[in-house]
């Protein structure tokens, strides 16, 4: 099993791809549900580990492969510190003490499920769970050309569609079963497809990573 995660407003939406490259998708709202796929390979869009005194090199790099169309699809990953703050406010002044610039209100959103998930990886270091990025899975995909394209406009949803079905026409009609299956207020279409593009990239055993000049694979490492 082959299993791609992205953060949605009930939880995480999951695709599922088996050996046979069936495609499935799944919402849960608990992390531990992942133990049941402790063989699996993981691929969640969600920053593993903190900076220290400086923004990781991986987030830098694919800013800059993504280029200044998506580059602003990678949010710096916060200090530890400001991820635990009790406001918005407070966590930029902090992050700007450790790292010299605040935290964008977006980033501030996810921080509870950065929270999340990197208390889950230290009591479960057992499974296989690497950082990812949608965005770098559909590059690569895309004959390594980032898309100019809005993942939530028309034009946006076509072009990720369109490399999808490259792999295999069937995903799309499961895709769109799935997005009749589930309200909009749980679950929206780009979550869907930024999970499934992650699992079809966790199913190919060719992974890239950034940092490309770094000598192993850990917690400041992004896999597409």
């Amino acid at each position: 099993m082959f299993v791609g995660v992205d953060g949605c407003k009930k939880g995480w939406l999951v695709a599922f791809i088996d050996e046979d490259k069936n495609l499935s998708h799944d919402i849960i709202t608990e992390l531990g549900d992942l133990k049941k796929f402790s063989s699996s390979l993981i691929l969640i869009d969600m920053p593993i580990g903190f900076p220290e005194n400086s923004y990781r090199q991986c987030d830098i790099e694919a800013r800059f492969l993504l280029g200044k169309g998506r580059s602003s699809s990678v949010f710096f990953t916060p200090h530890e510190k400001a991820a635990y703050a009790n406001s918005h406010a407070e966590a930029s002044l902090i992050n700007k003490q450790y790292l010299g610039k605040g935290v964008s209100i977006q980033t501030w959103y996810i921080c509870k499920k950065i929270k999340q998930l990197n208390e889950f990886i230290k009591e479960n270091k057992h499974l296989q769970i690497k950082e990812s990025h949608p965005e770098l899975c559909f590059y690569l995909l895309n004959n390594h050309q980032a898309f100019v394209s809005n993942k939530n406009t028309q034009t946006g949803i076509a072009d990720r569609k369109r490399v999808i079905s490259s792999i295999s026409r069937d995903y799309l009609s499961v895709i769109e079963k799935t997005t009749n299956n589930f309200k909009r207020k749980d679950v929206k279409l780009d979550d869907i497809l930024d999970a499934t593009v992650m699992a079809i990239r966790a199913s190919t055993f060719d992974l890239k990573y950034l940092p490309t000049k770094s000598s192993k694979i850990d917690n400041h490492t992004i896999a597409y």
